[in-house]
């Protein structure tokens, strides 16, 4: 995330406290908690932020902490699109690693 994206990030930090708190904070505390929220997640892009809280709301009975987010963020599952592409040579030593059963 962007700090152009902390606004859109407090209203999905809000909406994600209010599913769980049993009382209101003060906006200051609540922006202040947000600001700390912010700074552990903004490693990841917004998009996958909220989809992870959308996912936490579900199945979850309590407010993550920011690590908690953080991990469940970071477990998104990869796809082969994401992985780096072997070239011909690179494709027949891991073949042939492989076959010896890596034991060179």
């Amino acid at each position: 995330m962007t700090e152009d994206e902390f606004d859109s990030f407090m209203h999905e930090f809000r909406r994600v406290a209010s599913a769980f708190e049993r009382y209101p904070q003060s906006l200051e505390a609540m922006r202040g908690r947000g600001q700390v929220y912010f700074q552990v997640l903004r490693k990841f892009p917004f998009r996958d932020v909220c989809l992870k809280a959308d996912a936490w709301i579900e199945r979850e009975s309590k407010m993550p902490k920011p690590a908690e987010w953080a991990n469940c963020v970071a477990r998104r599952p990869s796809t082969t699109a994401d992985w780096p592409h072997m070239d011909e040579a690179e494709a027949k030593e891991w073949l042939r690693a492989e076959r010896q059963k890596w034991d060179d």
